[in-house]
């Protein structure tokens, strides 16, 4: 599909048209898409598409509890990681060195 045809008010990134190219038609684009970002930058710049201002602030609502929930995890996975890396340090330091008391 040749994104020219959509009629977007302005270009889209060189990755989207790429991906653009592979697909068929709009519609299945839209279907398939996996970039919730693409999605969103074509309803903001698709003539008619905008979505209205309750539905821009109940998405901003929804990955704003998104990134926090992405970012406890994210802290748990470091504090997990960190954890395992200490573990591992204390048993080479073990492995290599007596017990300085013992």
């Amino acid at each position: 599909m040749d994104y020219r045809e959509i009629k977007f008010k302005k270009k889209p990134c060189e990755d989207a048209i790429k991906w653009l190219e592979t697909q068929p038609d709009f519609e299945t684009a839209w279907n398939v898409c996996e970039r919730g970002d693409w999605m969103w930058w074509v309803l903001r710049h698709l003539e008619g598409a905008l979505p209205t201002k309750e539905l821009s602030v109940e998405f901003a609502d929804w990955c704003a509890s998104n990134v926090a929930r992405a970012a406890a995890y994210a802290a748990y996975a470091a504090d997990a990681a960190n954890a395992a890396e200490l573990l591992d340090q204390a048993i080479w330091i073990r492995d290599h060195v007596k017990c300085p008391k013992g």
